[in-house]
């Protein structure tokens, strides 16, 4: 059985026509993009991305043609809560051009774990826009992201991809919309537990 390190998440309280937000490490676990949310000055960048908690290990990538960004962070993450929860180097911000429209595709990798009672799961989302990402399926039919398991440490290789149309109006005062992309995870009952480890979020927008 091999042992890592893992660190609790905090607490967080799309055709989209969107006002962009920024990304804030201050805010109970959601992440600063730093680099990554930056205009590329090469076809292809690295460098590390800013992380809410101890002992991360995030990465930021990012490539101009077609517009992608990449965060990884291998440091297990814990959620116990019933509440949506922004994962640590789970969030990215891309960009719109002024007057434009584009599809952005969100996914999503990990390995998983959930524990909690039988006929229970763990659940994964992209907000983009701040605007859940499709497909979304509401209760009680919610999207599984890991089934309930009775041991924390029976781990799977677990993805997910999410997409939405966004434009940015030709009102918008500045040349962009800066378009945040949030990766959230809940337990669907109380009293589970949940574990997210060596993930990735890719985002690709295309004109």
């Amino acid at each position: 059985m091999r042992k890592k390190l893992i660190a609790p998440l905090g607490l967080l309280a799309v055709a989209v026509v969107v006002v962009p937000v920024a990304v804030s490490a201050a805010t109970h676990g959601s992440v600063s993009q730093g680099a990554a949310a930056k205009p590329a000055t090469a076809k292809v960048s690295v460098s590390p991305a800013a992380a809410a908690g101890p002992g991360h290990d995030c990465l930021g990538f990012a490539a101009r043609s077609p517009e992608t960004r990449v965060v990884t962070d291998d440091f297990a993450r814990i959620n116990t809560s019933t509440n949506w929860t922004t994962l640590p180097c789970g969030s990215t911000t891309v960009t719109v051009p002024r007057g434009h429209r584009a599809l952005v595709v969100a996914h999503v990798d990990a390995e998983v774990s959930c524990k909690g009672p039988n006929l229970q799961w763990c659940q994964g989302r992209v907000l983009i826009g701040r605007v859940e990402g499709e497909p979304n399926a509401p209760e009680p039919d919610s999207f599984a992201w890991a089934t309930a398991r009775a041991d924390l440490n029976q781990w799977e290789a677990n993805a997910f991809t999410r997409t939405a149309v966004v434009a940015c109006p030709r009102t918008f005062p500045r040349p962009v919309c800066r378009i945040p992309v949030i990766t959230q995870v809940r337990n669907h009952a109380s009293g589970m537990t949940m574990r997210v480890d060596d993930r990735t979020l890719h985002v690709q927008v295309n004109f």
